[in-house]
């Protein structure tokens, strides 16, 4: 399989924050030649080594090499539109890493990333391991952890609350957040605080006026955590959908049958 050609390279690499367990992954796809498919799909895999488990025809524990963690990009991949020559794809991938799977403890030294780009769902084209850096920690990194968006609006204005963490090892006294609706003109909020390292709260962001459309994509922001420059972004991001709520008629009728009682 290593002496067929591919028309396309792969390269990824990867940043591990190890007091806080963040996985950041940088991908790119790079094309040598035209794919013969409109479109391809990108999968990152997490995985483990060195995980003992009991071999039942060897009477003795098997140390099992390569074990799938985690797709980041979901089952199936990311898809990719541009197949052409010269096209370039790039994206990164944000994940907080559990400390166990069905209660085996997920070791961060013996993780390994996969990044591999298939036709449709089957057949492998190219794929690389990627390197990981560990890096112990930061002192100004506040994200995204949890969000409570409207998934139906039935009015002119929203209000969405996000519920956001300090990862940094300096207190987290402010931050801005820039969030927008159908990327109509950007709304912006600043919070105040005090918040410690691994502390979270939740933020209710002040309502704002949106011409509300039947599909409608909400995106929020984070930046400036102190006033300087957040160290990890991959985790500042967030979207979320929701309808348009329909409109019933004001009256109608109900008919009861009743069980003669």
């Amino acid at each position: 399989m290593m002496a067929q050609p591919s028309y396309l390279n792969v390269g990824c690499e990867a940043t591990i924050i190890t007091s806080t367990r963040q996985l950041v992954v940088n991908v790119e796809v790079y094309y040598t030649g035209d794919s013969p498919s409109s479109s391809n799909f990108l999968t990152v895999a997490l995985m483990q080594s060195n995980i003992i488990g009991y071999q039942a025809s060897g009477g003795s524990n098997y140390n099992h090499k390569h074990m799938l963690r985690h797709f980041l990009t979901g089952q199936w991949g990311y898809e990719i539109t541009e197949t052409t020559e010269g096209s370039l794809y790039s994206t990164s991938l944000y994940y907080e890493i559990p400390e166990d799977y069905l209660d085996v403890e997920c070791v961060l030294e013996d993780l390994e990333i996969a990044a591999y780009v298939a036709e449709g769902h089957q057949e492998i084209i190219s794929g690389s391991m990627g390197e990981i850096t560990y890096i112990d920690a930061l002192e100004l990194d506040a994200g995204i952890v949890g969000y409570n968006v409207p998934q139906t609006s039935c009015g002119d204005e929203m209000t969405a609350q996000v519920t956001i963490k300090n990862f940094g090892t300096q207190e987290l006294t402010s931050l801005d957040f820039e969030y927008t609706v159908n990327e109509e003109d950007a709304q912006n909020y600043n919070w105040t605080g005090n918040l410690a390292q691994g502390a979270t709260t939740t933020v209710d962001l002040p309502a704002f006026a949106m011409d509300a459309e039947q599909s409608n994509m909400f995106y929020l922001n984070t930046l400036n955590p102190n006033n300087e420059d957040d160290q990890l972004t991959a985790n500042n991001n967030f979207s979320a959908s929701f309808e348009k709520t329909a409109f019933l008629p004001q009256s109608c009728k109900v008919a009861i049958l009743t069980d003669q009682n």
